[in-house]
This record gives C-alpha cells, structure tokens and sequence, in this order.
C-alpha cells in the first residue's frame, strides 16, 4: 500500500514549535526523522510472529547527550497471507550538535530549555482475498510547547494483485488535520502501478495528488512540507 503518507507526516503547518528557524535556532526542527545519524539498533530475529525494532540516537552535545537525540522503536505482530497490526513511535529531543543555542556560531552547543516532539502510529493490514489486501494507519504528533497543537494523520488504502500475477494496482487516501487550527488540513491521493520483471526488479509508476487548505502547503516528496 503506497501513500505520500510520509510527506503529511513531515508537514509542521499549524504547529509552529515544530518548525525549525535557520538563522537563530536550527537545533528547533523537532519534525518527523526518516533517518537518525549516530544510532544503535536492535531488531529481533525474524523467527517469529512477532518483531520488535528499537533505536537511539546520539546527541552529541558534551555534557548534555540527550539533547538532540532520537528515540524510536517498533513492535508488530505478522500472520502470513491473514492480516499484520503494527504500533511505532519516535522521540526527538531538541538541540544537537547544529545547535548553537543563539545566532552565534561560537556559542556552547545547549539548548535553554529543550523541547521534545512525539510520534505515535498504529498500522494495520488485512487480506480480503490472497489478491487484495486492505490497510491504514492513524498518527499522532505532538511537541510539547504551548503553540503547537497536536495533529493526525489518517490513511487507508488497498493492493490488488493482477490475476497474472506479474503486476498490481495500488491505491490510497490520507489525511493530515490539526487540533483547534484552521485552514491547515491536507489530503493526499495516490494511485500506483507495478510491473514485475523478475523476483528482484520491477518497473512502476505513480500518480500522486495533495490539496492544501488555507496557508498550509506541501508537496508529494519524502519530507516535503513545510
């Protein structure tokens, strides 16, 4: 199921402690992390039903490591070919080693008073048939300041699985809203196709669409909001 889900995730409209300011404060960004520098993970072996995923990232702020830092972690439960339910989260702390804790380069790496954002999502998928699969997820993103209301993410979409088996339909909706904030609701369409060559290759193609409402914008790329 495919879905610029991500780019809604990265959208900090409405919630203005989420969004970075590049000449003071570039340790602020407390958006959604597709990736964290600097980490260590675990993942279980996957022998079993049930996987668990958990990562940290390092600040790297002398004498104030969890500044800037990046918690998240994952656990699912898989039945092959029946359904798979899903809860992840991510913790980001401000500051890091961008941070300059004023508009002077020279300045002490810490952060005054740190901020941390929250991520939530549950996911969940279900095979109506071995060919179609159905599937959505909700989440929810917070920082905790007093300008910032919370936002969800909502999305639910389907595969089907050509009876050729060689190639599959995708499509999906989602929608980002935030708490007691107007105009800065958006909705993201996509509908996909893929054809497979082999086991390891495929050819595919998407049509993605995103409405903004009111002074809320973004676009259908991995983090492309603002």
């Amino acid at each position: 199921i495919t879905s610029p889900v991500n780019t809604l995730i990265n959208g900090t409209g409405g919630q203005p402690g989420m969004q970075a300011d590049a000449n003071s404060n570039p340790g602020r960004n407390l958006n959604f992390q597709a990736r964290s520098a600097n980490s260590v993970r675990y993942t279980s072996p996957l022998t079993s039903p049930l996987a668990v995923d958990i990562s940290y990232g390092f600040g790297e702020v002398p004498g104030h490591n969890s500044q800037g830092s990046v918690t998240s972690g994952a656990v699912g439960y898989l039945k092959p070919r029946n359904f798979y339910i899903g809860y992840a989260f991510q913790i980001q702390k401000s500051g890091g080693a961008a941070y300059a804790g004023t508009s002077s380069p020279t300045s002490t790496p810490v952060a005054a008073t740190p901020l941390t954002s929250t991520f939530q999502a549950l996911v969940g998928s279900y095979n109506i048939t071995p060919d179609l699969k159905i599937g959505g997820s909700f989440i929810l993103d917070k920082v905790n300041d007093t300008v910032s209301p919370k936002a969800k993410v909502y999305q639910v979409g389907a595969t089907w699985d050509l009876p050729a088996a060689s190639s599959s339909v995708l499509v999906s909706f989602a929608r980002r809203t935030v708490n007691d904030v107007s105009g800065y609701n958006q909705n993201a369409f996509t509908l996909g196709y893929n054809y497979n060559l082999s086991k390891r290759t495929s050819l595919y193609g998407r049509y993605a669409r995103i409405s903004n409402a009111g002074s809320n914008f973004g676009w259908a790329a991995a983090g492309g909001t603002a």
